[in-house]
């Protein structure tokens, strides 16, 4: 509820939504930045894991949260994206946890990019190409998950996913990331 976002989450969090306001209200940045976002094609008010949820359709591409570009959401480098999450999707379709693009390239690059990409695998995107996945089964059972990307352009950069806090895969990373003016999405 914002009554001390300033010692609750240092200047190293860009942004924390809980989900617990009821579309369609505001999806509120319980850090000191400015990043709330706005419930497209009513998502949802669900129990969720922490605080509230909110729950995206499958089939319904254009319902998610869309939060305007701020430079704080610009991650260039170090990342990390982290999600409560729950699925039973197994269709081909990417389905989108967190997700920021640069634009003006064909196709858009992501800068960072976390979710399902097809019928098998789930992934964690940064500047495009760079990706770690794992077996989409380790998180499609309708539980809830706690899934995290990270971008390490330290000592040997690795990209590294974990489910439930457990290390599932790890890749070679580059360092660095493209970053753009685009919104974030919250699901899609």
């Amino acid at each position: 509820n914002q009554q001390d976002a300033l010692n609750v989450w240092d200047t190293d969090y860009k942004a924390v939504w809980h989900l617990k306001e009821t579309p369609p209200a505001l999806a509120i940045d319980s850090t000191i930045n400015p990043n709330d976002g706005t419930p497209e094609n009513s998502p949802t008010q669900a129990t969720g894991k922490i605080d509230g949820s909110l729950s995206f359709v499958p089939n319904v591409l254009e319902q998610n949260v869309n939060v305007p570009n701020s430079a704080s959401l610009q991650l260039a480098t170090n990342m990390t994206v982290s999600a409560w999450a729950r699925t039973t999707s197994s269709d081909a379709q990417a389905r989108i946890i967190v997700a920021k693009w640069k634009f003006g390239q064909v196709p858009p690059a992501q800068n960072y990019w976390l979710g399902k990409l097809d019928a098998s695998t789930f992934n964690f995107y940064v500047d495009s190409g760079q990706n770690v996945g794992i077996s989409l089964g380790l998180v499609n059972d309708g539980l809830w998950h706690h899934i995290v990307g990270v971008a390490d352009a330290g000592g040997t950069p690795a990209l590294r996913l974990y489910v439930d806090g457990v290390q599932q895969a790890t890749v070679g990373y580059s360092g660095t990331s493209q970053t753009g003016t685009s919104e974030l999405r919250i699901g899609r």
